[in-house]
């Protein structure tokens, strides 16, 4: 996917984001979004379910993850995401260092060599699960759905000027 379709569901997403933190993004930003978003590309975001069950583009989901820490986060959230990301470059260092990655090419052969096969578990200590949690932290607080209208005709109203 490229960025026209992404811009198309940043649009929608800042629709249904309360206007108090759509307006601490860049105005710059939002009318790139929209001067390139898709004029064919159909998003299926429904603002009756929680951000984290939104059918997203992955790309849409690291944005909103850099919007959240750029213009969001609180120091402390800052913080965790920063230590993630810290700790995952220490681990793709290591794991791609000049000796683990001969040591992994030798287990590689001995898997094949047995030809066996396993499934990858993904532990509580693992980056994706750990990221995945931040990242739904993260969208439940920007797609409250406690706080949002579903009215159309409410909403519509609601952010009249916001889309002005």
């Amino acid at each position: 996917m490229g960025y026209a379709e992404v811009a198309v569901e940043m649009n929608i997403i800042f629709m249904y984001i309360e206007p108090d933190l759509v307006a601490k993004i860049p105005q710059k930003m939002k009318d790139f979004f929209k001067a390139i978003a898709s004029p064919t590309y159909v998003a299926h975001i429904d603002p009756r379910f929680p951000l984290d069950e939104q059918p997203l583009l992955r790309e849409t989901e690291i944005l909103l993850t850099v919007l959240f820490r750029q213009y969001w986060a609180t120091k402390d959230e800052k913080q965790e995401i920063d230590d993630l990301i810290k700790e995952n470059d220490k681990k793709l260092n290591d794991r791609y260092s000049v000796e683990n990655i001969f040591k992994q090419v030798e287990e590689i052969k001995s898997i094949e060599d047995a030809k066996e096969t396993s499934l990858t578990v993904i532990n509580e200590d693992s980056f994706v699960y750990k990221f995945k949690n931040i990242c739904r932290k993260i969208w439940s607080k920007l797609f409250n759905l406690d706080n949002q209208n579903t009215d159309d005709d409410n909403f519509n109203n609601h952010h009249d000027n916001d889309m002005d």
